[in-house]
C-alpha cells in the first residue's frame, strides 16, 4: 500500500515539473535573447564610437594640415578622409545597414558652425539575433564624435594630468619647471590609497 502511494506521488510530481518547465521556458528564453542581443548591441556601440572617434580625428588631421592656408575651413578633403576611414572600418554608408554623416563645421552641439571642427555621426542598423521573436525591425546604434584641427597656442609645453606638487622634473637630462594647469587651490588633495 505504501509503495503504491509513493509511486503515484512521483508520477504526479513529474507532471508538475513538466508543466512548470513549459510555463517558465518562454520567460527564460526571452531573458537569454535579451542578454545576447544586449551584448551584441554593446559591442556594436563600442565599434561605432571607435569609428566615429577615428573618423573625426582623421578629418581633424586634414584640417590641421591645411590650417595655415584655409584657417579651419574644409576644402572637401577633411570630409573625404572621415568618410574613407569610416568605410575602411565597415560603415559603408549604404543607407540601409549604415549611415555616416560628416559635417565640417558641425551642425549640432556647442561647436556648431565653428571653423576647424569636424563632426562625425555613425548610425548602424543592427539586425536582431534572438529577439526576433519580439520584432523583426533593426535596432539603430548611434555614435557621435567631434574633433578640432587648428593651430592654437595652448600656452603650455607639457600638460600634467596627475600633478603631485613637484615643481621641477628632468626630461632627457634637462631640468624643466612644471606648473599645474589649475590654480593650486583647485588641485584635489584627496589622499592616495596605500
Amino acid at each position: 500500500m505504501f509503495a503504491n502511494q509513493l509511486c503515484n506521488h512521483s508520477v504526479r510530481r513529474r507532471g508538475n515539473v513538466a508543466v512548470l518547465m513549459a510555463l517558465s521556458l518562454p520567460a527564460l528564453l526571452s531573458l537569454v535573447a535579451l542578454a545576447i542581443d544586449g551584448g551584441i548591441l554593446l559591442s556594436e556601440r563600442q565599434h561605432a564610437q571607435a569609428t566615429a572617434d577615428a573618423a573625426a580625428m582623421a578629418g581633424a588631421t586634414v584640417l590641421y594640415n591645411y590650417y595655415p592656408t584655409l584657417h579651419g575651413v574644409d576644402n572637401g578633403q577633411a570630409v573625404a578622409a572621415a568618410y574613407t576611414l569610416a568605410y575602411n572600418n565597415g560603415y559603408t554608408n549604404d543607407t540601409t545597414n549604415s549611415i555616416v554623416e560628416v559635417n565640417a563645421p558641425p551642425l549640432n552641439g556647442i561647436y556648431a558652425g565653428k571653423a576647424s571642427y569636424i563632426e562625425v555621426i555613425v548610425t548602424y542598423n543592427q539586425q536582431r539575433a534572438f529577439s526576433r521573436i519580439f520584432s523583426n525591425d533593426t535596432i539603430p546604434v548611434r555614435a557621435r564624435a567631434v574633433a578640432r584641427g587648428a593651430w592654437v597656442d595652448p600656452k603650455i609645453g607639457v600638460l600634467v594630468l596627475d600633478y603631485t606638487g613637484n615643481k621641477r622634473s628632468k626630461v632627457r637630462g634637462t631640468e624643466v619647471s612644471t606648473k599645474p594647469a589649475l590654480p593650486s587651490s583647485s588641485i584635489p588633495t584627496t589622499p592616495r590609497p596605500p
